[in-house]
This record gives C-alpha cells, structure tokens and sequence, in this order.
C-alpha cells in the first residue's frame, strides 16, 4: 500500500500562460446558438508553444524555475450574431482575423470586401489548422458563496467580499498573421 500526501499545489493547475504570442492548433471549433438566437463561434486550442522558437519549456522574468506548457488550452469564444452591435461587431473582427491566420480567407485589398459564411462547416474547417495568437493574463472573479464565475463585479462587490479575485487566466486577445 502507497501512501500519497495531497496539497493544495495538487488542484491549482499550475501558472497561468504568461503574455505572450504562441503557435497554436484549434483542436475544437463549434457554432453555439443561444436563447435569445444570438449565435457565437466557440474554439479551443491545444500544442501551445512560443512563436519565437517553438518552445514548451522556458524561464520567464528571469525566474530560475523554468515555465512548462504542457497539456494546457486556450479558449476564445466570438460572437456572430448578438443583440448588441457592438459585442457582434468586435466577435465578427476576431473571426475574420483568425480567419486571415489560418489560411482560411485572404485579406481584402483596400476597396475590396471577401464574404465569409461562419457556419457549422466553416468551424470544422478550422479544426487542424495552426495560428498565431496573442495571449494576455486577465483577472477572473468569483463570487465567495456560490463559486461561480462574476464578470465586470460592481466596486461594492469587490469591497464587501462578496466577490474575490481569482487565479488569473491567459485570454486571447488577438491573432496574428503568418
């Protein structure tokens, strides 16, 4: 019989991705409809290493501990349709950028405009393909009681304790042409 001795450090899921620009492969991609019939393009990204030099494995801030990726994901989620213009506006510029980086559309000359259908075909088309992103830590809140995920908490929230600050996670927050 072993016996195994468990620490927080067991559960936490390590550093989060520092900022940073990596190479990626979109291992899932799926359109989702929600309630109100807006739409939005889902993906997750896998085989995460540096852009510079394909490394997985790499000290940051002059850290003696080197940084291990791993089996770590990304995620993205872009909104095709939406109530909002604006939040429809900003998913439908990070589709077609993504689009751009993964071969998928050329960008349009100056004058000229490309129709691209982000569909459930489309999104299956991205699946295997390799890009280039952006990645920036940002904060995540959750609320103390019940432990779900709170975004944009109110200043009160925060001061009352009723929301905490969580562990950050890497976001993508941009795409980058080859």
């Amino acid at each position: 019989m072993s016996v195994l001795t468990a620490t927080t450090d067991d559960f936490t899921g390590g550093r989060p991705l520092p900022n940073g620009t990596y190479k990626v492969t979109v291992l899932d991609a799926r359109v989702e409809k929600k309630d109100d019939g807006s739409e939005r393009l889902t993906r997750m990204y896998g085989n995460i290493r540096r852009a510079a030099d394909g490394a997985v494995e790499f000290t940051i801030d002059g850290s003696a501990v080197p940084f291990r990726v791993g089996n770590r994901k990304l995620f993205a989620r872009s909104w095709i349709t939406h109530p909002n213009e604006q939040a429809q506006s900003i998913g439908n510029r990070e589709i077609k950028r993504e689009a751009v980086a993964a071969g998928l559309l050329t960008r349009p000359t100056k004058g000229q405009s490309i129709e691209l259908n982000v569909d459930e075909e489309y999104a299956m088309q991205l699946i295997g393909k390799e890009v280039t992103v952006r990645t920036q830590q940002k904060p995540r809140y959750i609320n103390a009681v019940t432990g779900l995920a709170v975004f944009k908490p109110t200043p009160e929230q925060l001061q009352s304790g009723e929301v905490t600050e969580g562990r950050p996670e890497a976001e993508v927050v941009a795409w980058v042409e080859a």
